[in-house]
């Protein structure tokens, strides 16, 4: 019995000494290969530095007029960038150990990985979607959703669904792995309604900054699209919508035939343009000492924007084109004044804008009667004064757009767009709307504002024509009232 005793515990002991030597054969072999992966990105590391450097050095005792040199290390660039990428590759691929709990202590397990994004904590729409979902009535909800979104929940689910299809198939070829609709146009609303940048945005939404910039590119870019869901909320009126808001602009300002007020803003950049656009006076704006895109619009008494333009040079050129081709605001004719001049559908804009025959300006200087006439045409522009206030109180990005010049238009339209879905659906003004300052009208902008010697002249005629025809109805009004008090 002893001596199968004694056996028994030599084999053990045997046993364990093997396994001891695997394990470190295995520590050993890790080792060497943690070992001889530092050692190559190091070397390579170095060895691009070297590359580079190389490179640098050549390129400051090369002579200006010699470009042989310059040829000749062409392919040293390749090679450069590709051991960067190498570096990179290793970098991200390499092996990392992962400690493993065990009765003993911890033991540490090379695993390989691939590191498609880093943990984020905290969810602004996960805390907001669940206390919608469960915790509070729908009064308090649209409260909440109005703080963070600038609309209530039901119109938000509303703009999710507008949103949608566009979306999705953007998302299936552009992007890895696609948000939840929800989440993506919640994301971006947040941005545009607080003016945050994406970093911000991406820290409260447990996203990547990059996910945030390609999710408000793809929003923005389904609201301001004219073969999307721009046509739908912005369009320029006809039949009975004209009507109404012909009607309901002629009850505040008892102007016939006006239709829409017309005034443009200066929307603050960020980011300082390029020097190649420094020559463009529309995205300059000395007179406020700030680089700036220059939005356009056309409003109704609702301040529903029904004509919007943004960028570039020509503004409000599609609209006027489209007047002189006779394909907008043609109808109904009125035939006014004393002589019977026909005046069409028109809108009215600041004093400082060219008069033309479908845009009138007031006078600015006369006597009593024509000042009193300056201000119906004011109460009918007022309209759209408070339209840019409120816009820019809904959509704070607007005053100061952190985002490059080339997506800005996009941006400012999309706002815009946003603004009548909101107008439509009835929202309720907010209420820091008051103190938002306003920027508009005052400057015009060489190329943007033209008009011809015709244009001018029957601009006037037509003017003067509704000023005779709004002082003899006054007279009328008020005479059986003197006669009355007589």
């Amino acid at each position: 019995m002893e001596d199968n005793t004694l056996k028994r515990s030599r084999e053990e002991e045997e046993e364990e000494e093997e396994e001891e030597e695997e394990a470190e054969a295995e520590e050993d072999e890790d080792e060497e290969e943690e070992d001889n992966g530092v050692g190559l990105q190091t070397f390579m590391s170095l060895s691009s530095l070297q590359t580079v450097v190389s490179m640098e050095l050549c390129k400051d005792f090369r002579p200006w007029h010699d470009t042989a040199l310059h040829t000749d290390t062409s392919p040293i660039i390749s090679v450069a960038f590709l051991k960067l990428v190498l570096v990179a590759a290793a970098s991200l691929y390499g092996p990392c150990y992962v400690p493993l709990e065990e009765e003993e202590g911890y033991k540490y397990k090379k695993v390989h990985r691939q590191c498609w994004k880093l943990p984020r904590g905290g969810s602004e729409w996960s805390r907001i979607n669940r206390g919608a979902a469960i915790r509070l009535d729908s009064a308090a909800r649209d409260n909440l959703f109005r703080c963070k979104y600038s609309m209530s929940y039901a119109c938000f689910i509303y703009v999710v669904e507008e949103l949608r299809p566009f979306i999705e198939s953007e998302c299936s070829v552009f992007i890895r792995a696609p948000l939840e609709v929800e989440r993506a146009v919640a994301l971006v609303i947040f941005r545009l309604a607080h003016g945050l940048s994406a970093r911000q945005v991406a820290e409260k939404y447990n996203v990547g900054a990059s996910t945030v910039g390609k999710y408000t590119l793809i929003v923005t870019a389904a609201l301001a699209d004219i073969n999307k869901l721009y046509s739908r909320y912005v369009a320029i009126p006809t039949g009975d919508r004209l009507a109404r808001i012909m009607s309901g602009f002629e009850h505040l300002t008892s102007l016939p035939n006006l239709c829409g007020a017309l005034d443009g803003t200066h929307l603050k950049l960020y980011f300082k343009p390029a020097r190649h656009y420094y020559s463009s006076s529309s995205y300059s704006a000395p007179s406020y000492k700030f680089h700036s895109v220059f939005l356009q619009a056309v409003c109704d008494t609702d301040r529903v924007f029904w004509h919007i333009s943004c960028g570039g040079g020509d503004g409000d050129g599609s609209l006027h084109q489209k007047i002189r081709d006779g394909v907008a605001l043609q109808e109904p004719v009125l035939p006014v004044g004393g002589i019977g001049v026909p005046v069409k559908p028109f809108v009215v804009s600041w004093k400082g804008r060219p008069i033309e025959p479908f845009c009138i300006t007031p006078f600015g200087t006369g006597d009593g009667l024509r000042r009193a006439f300056d201000e119906q045409l004011l109460k009918g522009f007022s309209c759209v004064q408070e339209a840019f206030k409120l816009l820019k109180t809904r959509w704070k990005i607007l005053r100061c757009m952190n985002v490059h010049l080339i997506h800005a238009s996009q941006l400012a339209i999309a706002c815009c767009v946003l603004h009548n879905i909101c107008q439509l659906w009835g929202e309720p003004d907010p209420e820091e709307m008051q103190s938002e300052s306003y920027n508009g009208g005052g400057r015009l902008i060489p190329g943007l504002h033209r008009a011809d010697e015709q244009s001018r002249i029957a601009g006037e005629e037509i003017r003067e024509a509704l000023f005779r025809d709004w002082v003899r109805r006054s007279l009328e009004e008020h005479s059986p009232m003197l006669s009355e008090q007589k």
